[in-house]
């Protein structure tokens, strides 16, 4: 988002400089005339005018170029992202336009798939799962599509900053007879004397193997593909600074889809925790927490890299034992860490700290960013709380941090924070030792 401006800047700046050469030519050469000096004739002149207006035009043209080959480049890598998921799945603009579908999602839609592509969502899709789209929903649903067809929908938002209208990965589910066998084995397995029970306690049942599949399949594929768009940002900023714009449009994609992957990772955990059931869905281990934060800090190095915020780590050489469940305290950490990314300008300091206290593992997410108000503080932790982000992040708008707390408050531990407007934010964490 911080590159269009830059441009018209420096497209500005050049305009100006050459209509300021041009006054200042014509000035001089009015003064020679009025002192009976002819350094060129009119035809000279007029030459020279038409040069510089012909250097200018092939100026526009190359620029034009370039934008044109960046948004094919561009359509062309979400149309090769998405044929590589294994779910059904399309990409949708902030108006709510199809930018790209998958075969899959044709078929899953029952459309042709050049009807997707260009098309509105609520016409393409049709149904109250088009209506829904159509008005911006996100999150996980159930509804139908056209012909009736019941599709589970998880709408992850993958761009645009505050204020702008973001783009959305639409991944598809048919719900058809495995479902209705699943439904059919639940009231079975219900006590007949609590009719109302079975119902709250098969919604995560229900829920769960949806959100697996995708936890499974979407969410890796997207942080890989992260990654890879993070280290190229790191290399084209390292080429030369005239790559310095690419460099933030690589980057600020590679944010974007990163944060789509946590928010699909965490439609399991927000289901869960909608039911109550949370807590009875860990599954406690013991395991190295050294090892794990190094593990976390690896996979979110190049992000860090691309953003240019520097990542520092202090864990022990030694292990540090804990019980608890690994992969939920590895969503806990990497949420910290993207919550202090986006916090924290470039050339800032994010450093993570982990330390053995008296029979509990204590660690530590501290940056240098905008920090926080008390208000914002406060609300960090509930279900509507979004963080604030660095002035030129674009990463996109951030998800606040209740299901991290509800996971480490489940596991027996402590979440919290410290911060204030301009000095930064540290978030800590302790949970008990194995």
């Amino acid at each position: 988002m911080a590159g269009k401006p830059r441009n018209r800047v420096v497209l500005a700046a050049v305009l100006g400089l050459e209509l300021g050469l041009l006054a200042w030519g014509i000035y001089v050469l009015v003064g020679l005339f009025e002192k009976g000096i002819r350094p060129v004739n009119l035809w000279q002149l007029v030459l020279l005018l038409a040069a510089m207006v012909v250097i200018y035009l092939l100026y526009l043209k190359k620029e034009k170029e370039q934008v044109e080959d960046r948004v094919v480049g561009e359509k062309f890598r979400t149309g090769a992202l998405l044929d590589a998921l294994p779910l059904p799945a399309m990409m949708l603009d902030g108006e709510g336009t199809v930018l790209a579908a998958n075969p899959r999602a044709a078929r899953a839609l029952g459309v042709d798939e050049l009807e997707l592509a260009g098309a509105a969502v609520g016409e393409a899709v049709g149904g109250d799962l088009g209506r829904r789209l159509a008005e911006g929903a996100a999150g996980s649903f159930v509804a139908a599509a056209r012909e009736g067809r019941q599709l589970r929908c998880t709408a992850s938002p993958v761009g645009g900053a505050a204020g702008a209208l973001p783009a959305r990965l639409i991944v598809l589910e048919p719900q058809g007879a495995q479902a209705d066998s699943g439904a059919q084995a639940r009231p079975a397995a219900s006590a007949p004397t609590a009719p109302a029970a079975p119902t709250a306690a098969a919604a995560p049942a229900q829920v769960a193997p949806a959100c697996g599949r995708y936890m499974a399949d979407v969410a890796p594929l997207l942080e890989r593909t992260a990654n890879h768009l993070a280290m190229l940002s790191v290399a084209a900023r390292a080429s030369s600074p005239h790559e310095a714009t690419r460099a933030a449009q690589l980057g600020g994609v590679a944010l974007r889809l990163a944060q789509a992957a946590r928010r699909i990772r965490l439609a399991r955990e927000i289901e869960l925790l909608a039911a109550g059931a949370l807590a009875g869905s860990l599954r406690p281990e013991e395991f190295d927490y050294s090892a794990m934060v190094r593990d976390a800090i690896e996979k979110v190095e190049a992000l860090f890299n691309a953003a240019g915020v520097e990542l520092a780590v202090e864990a022990p050489e030694a292990a540090l034992p804990v019980r608890a469940d690994r992969s939920r305290m590895e969503l806990v950490l990497r949420d910290l860490l993207e919550v202090a990314l986006a916090m924290t300008s470039e050339g800032g300091r994010v450093t993570v700290r982990a330390v053995v206290g008296s029979g509990e593992a204590e660690v530590s997410v501290t940056d240098t960013g905008c920090g926080m108000r008390r208000d914002e503080l406060e609300a960090v932790f509930s279900a509507d709380g979004k963080p604030p982000v660095q002035e030129a992040y674009t990463g996109g708008v951030r998800d606040g941090l209740q299901v991290a707390r509800e996971i480490i408050e489940a596991s027996g531990g402590q979440l919290w924070a410290e911060s204030a407007p301009g000095r930064g934010t540290r978030f800590s964490l302790r949970i008990p030792g194995a």
